[in-house]
């Protein structure tokens, strides 16, 4: 089974890792300031990693039905929204919330 839409979830990841690193090459500037935090970022960067990586395996040719349901299990318990606060605990309940409902795991 391959996944044909990674690309929504790896977009983002990818933008925000495209923001991430013109922050580390000093891209922004008093006059050009970035309208998000550079720890906001790695914070939003944290939470998306495991679903960015699992989107990447998922495009792979030998990726099996039977590595979706681990993948999926390993995602939903290990994101733990009651160590988070404010955006990034939204951010990862709405997750755990849109993998539960699109794989009808409820």
């Amino acid at each position: 089974m391959r996944c044909e839409n990674g690309t929504r979830w790896s977009s983002s990841y990818l933008m925000l890792e495209s923001f991430y690193k013109a922050y580390e090459k000093d891209a922004f500037s008093r006059d050009n300031p970035c309208q998000v935090s550079k720890n906001k970022i790695l914070s939003y960067l944290k939470v998306l990693h495991p679903m960015y990586s699992i989107s990447l395996m998922s495009q792979r040719t030998d990726w099996h039905i039977g590595d979706v349901i681990p993948s999926l299990i390993v995602l939903i318990n290990g994101s733990d929204e009651s160590s988070e606060t404010g955006e990034r605990k939204k951010l990862v309940k709405e997750l755990k919330k849109e993998l539960i409902n699109r794989f009808n795991l409820s």
